[in-house]
């Protein structure tokens, strides 16, 4: 066991997210973990210059006109200092103000231990959850039929990081599941599995249209997966879009 407290860095990335962002940065003030490095990446520059240490979190604003947001996360990453590095939506916030105190001390109680995922839940204007995405202990099989844990739950070792890269650009909205066969795929690395919900996520976005999960989505997680060696077809991807209009329309 680790007994030296880890620096979580939350890495959010906004762009025009307005009141939503507000409730974010509250999101992560009430974390009963200490310390906390928060990295905002504004690509608007709509927002104050946010920097300083408030009571053990250490909070500093990137104005940058980003290509895309999986670009502003690298920005981010490349400019936190955190042992451990994951990411917060600006228009998302932390699922409970105990999320990172156990994020860490599951890193702590598991020394070999890369990264972790877990849950989240989906809600609406209004704030009444409208579906939660309940993971399991995937391994590539469940990737390679398009399944994925929820990218807001993934936190990672800065080594780990490291090793797998940075997020690829090129892809419109499955940079982050690229991120997912990466880690998935390398022997060397070791996931967990934790059985809480890590965030709450707000309904729509980029990646949340119907054209984009029937489209751009899918075409891109079959070019990642062949990129990394897989032989796979749309087929392959079948049992997720199942899953997808079972959660929808049930």
């Amino acid at each position: 066991m680790d007994t030296r407290k880890p620096l979580i860095s939350i890495i959010t990335p906004t762009l025009n997210d307005g009141a939503a962002l507000r409730r974010t940065i509250e999101s992560v003030d009430s974390q009963s973990w200490r310390p906390i490095e928060h990295i905002i990446v504004d690509g608007s520059g709509s927002i104050s210059q946010l920097s300083g240490e408030h009571d053990g979190i250490y909070r500093q604003t990137i104005h940058s006109a980003a290509r895309g947001v999986y670009d502003a996360i690298n920005r981010g990453i490349a400019n936190c200092s955190g042992d451990i590095i994951g990411i917060l939506n600006g228009n998302d916030r932390l699922a409970s103000p105990h999320v990172i105190s156990d994020i860490a001390s599951a890193f702590m109680n598991n020394p070999e231990a890369d990264y972790t995922y877990g849950h989240v839940y989906f809600s609406n204007a209004e704030g009444k959850t409208v579906r939660r995405y309940r993971t399991d202990n995937y391994d590539i099989n469940n990737l390679k039929h398009g399944f994925a844990p929820p990218h807001p739950s993934l936190y990672m070792r800065r080594q780990a990081l490291m090793l797998a890269g940075p997020y690829n650009c090129d892809y419109v909205t499955a940079a982050d599941f690229d991120m997912f066969v990466r880690i998935f795929s390398n022997r060397n690395l070791q996931g967990m599995m934790l059985d809480i919900d890590f965030a709450e996520m707000s309904t729509g976005g980029m990646s949340g249209s119907w054209r984009s999960r029937l489209w751009t989505n899918p075409r891109e997680r079959l070019k990642s997966l062949r990129s990394h060696g897989y032989d796979v077809s749309a087929v392959s991807l079948i049992p997720r879009y199942i899953r997808l209009f079972k959660e929808y329309f049930k």
